[in-house]
């Protein structure tokens, strides 16, 4: 489902939040805000799930794909 993530989760009492390719390219402030409108929705229990990749370390990659990740 699509929403505005800085806005409270629409869902509510789900099993399972799943964040697919969301937080990779965020400043640390901005996923905690993320992720604390989630925390209102989320019953005893429920997990939040995310699927994404990290940053390789600068230098390292190829210069195209350093690039696109930054």
């Amino acid at each position: 489902m699509e929403h505005d993530m800085f806005q409270e989760q629409p869902v509510k009492n789900a099993d399972i939040y799943f964040w697919r390719c969301v937080m990779h390219n965020w400043p640390d402030d901005s996923v905690v805000k993320t992720l604390k409108a989630v925390v209102p929705a989320m019953r005893t229990g429920a997990r939040i799930l995310v699927h994404d990749h990290g940053l390789s370390e600068l230098g390292t990659g190829r210069r195209s794909d350093e690039k696109y990740e930054r």
